[in-house]
């Protein structure tokens, strides 16, 4: 490296670095070989995030874990200083219980040196984990509960079965707690024990997600969880949580659960309530929220036509996103939409990501489209917009592309738009198999000569079926 580069600041060299990274593709990696103040400069964006699975692909690193726990025991290394952000995913199916010691006796070491860790992530592979398994992931919770900097814990648990017996008492002081799983029935007792608890002891807490890992596998639930049943120790706190995000997702929630905890939700600013069947205390949630004033910048729904959610939306100003994914065809009256959309207006100094995602034929594709076509000017500040457009086998074979064309033309009417994602309609009458390719094929074309033709400057995301 040449001496100019040794002289210049620190924050001007970071930024060649970035630009360097972005254009011409080396990574920090093989940037941070370069010289000793690479290296310095690197070291810390290098190491603060580490990500590591246990599974069929971890022979090698299972081979080195010994050398690995020698190296960090000898102070041989002290990258690991600057790790800010661990994830670990532990899966079973290919371990023995050599291999499984090991394994967590490197991430006791490592967790053990990681002083600047403010958020850690623990998942649990599709095989889950038995008793004595759980037992050292238990070692590896109580290593990391003692850092004082820990400042957001994620438990995903990818199997049926959550792990037995996880232990989450030491753990305490969070800001952030997530809980995702991909399972059928509600959780077992212990587990839940656990999470209300831990919930409990976080005075400070400000995001909490609980529920499924994916929207689209809420439909297969047979015994969903009810919140009630984790949020249990909230009534009984001294203080008030600041809450400024809850997502719930295929969890059983009512009015109820808000109502005794209504303190702990003033500060609440971003709110996802996802569910495959509607629920019945929707519209009684967004009632309490229009009484008690707590005017929400995030909005993210399943359903619609209970009233009070219009009703709550045209009661403020100041929202950034809304989403909507309707299973419910009870959602489909056109009066809804067009209350939906009238409500929206409210927010149009505001609304930055717009999302309908309604994957069925129905009255949403044309009013939609009717109601954004005759207000676009309103909506300064979009910048994502998220649609489902139909393209018919009809339209295929008589080359009609204006469903598809019309929302593009409304996209370069927005000033700030930087994306726009496009999806097809996949339920309904008419929609066969054999549509999927041609929809496809006709599809990519028409954006693909829109591109050709119009100027614009955000980016056209084209989903397959």
């Amino acid at each position: 490296m040449s001496s100019g580069l040794e002289q210049l600041l620190d924050d001007v060299l970071l930024n060649i670095i970035a630009y360097v990274e972005v254009h011409l593709s080396p990574t920090l990696k093989e940037m941070r070989r370069l010289s000793r103040r690479f290296s310095v400069l690197l070291t810390p964006p290098l190491f603060s995030s580490f990500t590591s699975g246990a599974g069929n692909n971890s022979y090698i690193s299972l081979r080195q874990c010994h050398a690995m726990i020698s190296d960090i025991s000898a102070h041989k290394t002290t990258v690991f200083k600057h790790t800010r952000s661990l994830r670990i995913n532990v899966d079973q199916s290919s371990f023995t219980d050599d291999d499984m010691v090991l394994w967590i006796n490197l991430w006791t070491t490592f967790v053990a040196i990681m002083q600047s860790l403010t958020s850690f992530t623990l998942e649990v592979g599709p095989e889950g984990i038995d008793d004595a398994r759980t037992a050292r992931i238990n070692d590896v919770i109580r290593v990391i509960s003692s850092h004082r900097t820990l400042k957001e814990f994620n438990l995903i648990a990818h199997s049926g079965y959550p792990p037995p017996e996880l232990s989450l008492q030491p753990l305490s002081g969070l800001h952030a707690f997530s809980l995702s799983w991909n399972l059928r029935e509600h959780l077992n007792s212990n587990l839940t024990a656990e999470v209300s608890s831990l919930l409990g002891r976080c005075p400070n807490l400000e995001s909490v997600f609980v529920g499924m890992i994916a929207r689209y596998n809420m439909h297969w639930i047979l015994n969903p969880q009810p919140l009630s049943a984790l949020i249990e120790s909230w009534s009984s706190l001294e203080g008030s949580l600041k809450l400024r995000k809850v997502t719930i997702r295929g969890v059983t929630v009512s009015s109820e659960d808000l109502i005794p905890n209504i303190r702990h939700f003033r500060n609440l600013k971003d709110l996802a309530i996802e569910s495959y069947h509607t629920l019945v205390d929707l519209g009684k949630i967004f009632d309490i929220l229009r009484k008690e004033d707590i005017h929400l910048r995030n909005i993210s729904i399943t359903a619609l036509h209970p009233p009070e959610i219009t009703e709550y939306i045209s009661s403020f100003n100041g929202l950034e996103g809304f989403f909507i994914e309707s299973y419910d065809t009870r959602d489909d009256a056109p009066s809804l939409i067009h209350n939906l959309f009238s409500a929206l207006q409210r927010h149009c100094a505001t609304l930055r990501s717009l999302t309908i995602r309604i994957d069925r034929i129905s009255s949403w594709q044309e009013t939609s489209r009717k109601h954004i076509a005759e207000n676009v000017g309103l909506f300064q500040l979009l910048e994502e917009l998220d649609i489902h457009v139909h393209i018919s086998a009809e339209d295929v074979q008589m080359k009609n592309a204006e469903p598809l064309l019309a929302w593009l033309e409304i996209a370069t009417q927005f000033p700030a738009l930087r994306t726009i994602r496009i999806r097809p309609v996949r339920k309904g009458p008419g929609i066969e198999p054999s549509l999927r390719r041609i929809s496809w094929d006709f599809r990519w074309q028409t954006v693909q000569d829109f591109r050709r033709k119009r100027e614009f400057t955000f980016d056209i995301i084209l989903h397959k079926y």
